[in-house]
């Protein structure tokens, strides 16, 4: 049995059919040959076919930009618009897009800086309000209810959670600074 090899399919381009059929130079340059006889007038004719295919080629090149809005003909600008493209439509190595959204649910770089700050404040106002033995929770949710436009969309375990974040992160930035003063004190003396 004969083997069955399937035709590669050409990629269709982007600009569909707008170029129509492929320019015929050949045809003319034969039909060239045979009229003139001397050589000087044939190589005249050739050069100004060769220029005439070389016309419509350009014009055919105008249209493909036409296609991707690309405006004017001077200078190199307008052709290497064209050529990028053409090229970012066969491959995205050379688009230049946005990055990605930052995720939303991140919510600790938050509560590491000035709202972690201002959560400790105010959960140690009401600490000392309501004595020694009132628990964080129970300060928090007290919070919830004096502040609801501020905390009162967040869940208490997750109000709970933000505030040991910043409760850990400022306890952490308070003894390094700590530490890096008292060494300054110590080397002055």
């Amino acid at each position: 049995m004969a083997e069955v090899r399937k035709r590669k399919s050409r990629r269709r381009v982007p600009w569909g059919q707008i170029l129509g059929e492929p320019i015929e130079r050949v045809t003319a340059l034969s039909m060239v040959d045979g009229l003139f006889e001397q050589e000087e007038k044939r190589d005249k004719y050739r050069r100004q076919i060769e220029k005439m295919s070389l016309a419509v080629q350009f014009r055919k090149m105008c249209l493909v930009k036409q296609h991707y809005g690309i405006e004017g003909e001077a200078g190199w600008r307008p052709w290497y618009q064209l050529a990028l493209a053409i090229a970012s439509e066969f491959d995205d190595g050379l688009k230049i897009i946005d990055p990605p959204p930052t995720p939303t649910g991140k919510t600790a770089p938050r509560w590491r800086g000035a709202e972690g700050l201002e959560l400790l404040r105010y959960v140690e106002i009401l600490k000392q309000d309501a004595g020694s033995g009132a628990s964080v929770y129970s300060i928090l949710a007290e919070l919830r209810g004096l502040a609801p436009h501020r905390y009162g969309r967040m869940s208490l375990d997750a109000l709970e959670a933000n505030y040991h974040v910043a409760k850990k992160h400022h306890l952490k930035s308070k003894d390094s600074g700590t530490k890096k003063r008292s060494h300054k004190k110590r080397s002055a003396s």
